[in-house]
């Protein structure tokens, strides 16, 4: 566990440096770099230019511009420390899941350097995305600490003002609330306490504030462009985009495939030809499908956490803005949320296939043994799409 660990903090930092110093600072990052700058000068804006949603990265940058100078490495910064933070927060989240802290370093290390798309965009500055995965999986861990009975105020403080910084920064938060909220329900309804009504009265007071408080740019824009960021036009998208059921089909078509690293970003190329590839993306669904059953046999906060992945194709959809799925960046919500359930999926397979054995520790072994298969295969694919991109 400990090699592979290794082997992911080694590849996705060396792909990400690649990136760094083969990719130019692109039309969309540049202007984040220009709002730091109006930061920096005390002229704020609550969202990217041009746009009624999206927001809160640029203070990032800006801050990293005062203390290292404006430079193009300093405005990437900041994307990969959210991309850092993401792996963080994903082998946390586990480790409320599953007993053995290998796996959760294993999720941790996955997330950081699977699949090449997601390490691709998480080089560029677009101004709100990182944070709010960041923001995302936070909501997701407090409300796993909820459910598992830290009812302290700081812990539902904390859940409010992760939610209202995340909406802020994009209302793609939602793929992420909606676990969340459902766990933090289960949490107040089977809370055994005489006096409960009165104690979660408190507690939705308390994260409600801190709601507001992380919001409170999104709050204060609308507020003066008559809620603008609600209006039905607030995403612009070309016409003859196609239509819900359009995006949908676009996302099992090509997105689902590149998450999974067999397609190539920007031409949508299969990895290993058509016939190879399709081979593959059927097994991984397999695997896929498999610990999204043992996840709802589980029951329970893993039941919750598959039902976001499977819900998340048609959120997603609901954009109008992800017809367009060359560089993933709307689909990577969804890397550390398979991530999660699948290494759920294989702590509960060795549980179960080594039940008949009596013996806590053969199945330890058999989790770590099922978790590292998977994490060298995706690994691999990795760097054999980086490899074929940098071709």
């Amino acid at each position: 566990v400990c090699v592979g660990a290794a082997v992911a903090i080694v590849v996705g930092l060396a792909m990400r440096a690649w990136f760094l110093f083969h990719q130019p600072v692109n039309a969309d990052e540049s202007i984040v770099g220009l709002m730091a700058r109006q930061i920096m000068h005390g002229h704020f804006s609550a969202f990217y230019w041009g746009q009624s949603y999206g927001g809160g990265e640029p203070y990032l940058v800006a801050l990293l511009f005062a203390v290292f100078g404006t430079s193009a490495w300093a405005l990437k910064a900041a994307s990969i420390l959210f991309a850092l933070g993401a792996a963080l927060l994903t082998w946390r989240i586990v480790r409320q899941l599953v007993a053995d802290p290998a796996l959760a370093v294993l999720a941790g290390a996955a997330v950081w350097a699977f699949p090449k798309s997601y390490v691709y965009t998480s080089t560029l500055e677009y101004g709100f995305r990182g944070l709010t995965m960041v923001c995302g999986l936070g909501l997701v861990l407090l409300a796993l600490k909820i459910q598992r009975g830290d009812h302290r105020l700081p812990v539902f403080a904390g859940l409010g003002l992760v939610a209202g910084l995340g909406w802020w920064s994009s209302p793609e938060i939602v793929y992420f609330g909606v676990p969340a909220g459902l766990l933090v329900l289960w949490a107040l309804v089977g809370d055994p306490e005489i006096d409960r009504a009165r104690r979660w009265r408190k507690y939705a007071v308390v994260a409600g504030g801190a709601a507001v408080i992380g919001s409170l740019p999104w709050l204060w824009a609308n507020a003066h462009s008559r809620l603008d960021s609600l209006r039905p036009g607030a995403f612009v998208v070309p016409p003859g985009s196609p239509g819900y059921v359009g995006r949908l089909k676009i996302f099992f078509q090509y997105s689902l495939p590149m998450v999974l690293n067999l397609r190539n970003q920007g031409s949508g190329a299969w990895l290993w030809g058509r016939t190879t590839s399709l081979v593959v993306l059927m097994l991984l669904l397999v695997v896929l499908a498999v610990a999204l059953v043992l996840c709802a046999v589980r029951g329970g906060r893993s039941l919750i956490l598959a039902l976001g992945v499977v819900l998340f194709p048609f959120l997603v959809a609901l954009s109008p803005a992800t017809w367009f799925w060359q560089d993933g960046r709307y689909d990577n919500f969804f890397v550390p949320m398979v991530a999660i359930v699948v290494v759920v999926g294989c702590a509960e397979a060795s549980r179960r296939l080594a039940g008949s054995w009596r013996s806590d520790r053969r199945a330890v072994s058999l989790g770590r043994l099922l978790a590292s298969g998977l994490f060298a295969f995706v690994m691999a694919t990795s760097i054999v799409n980086f490899a074929s991109f940098v071709d």
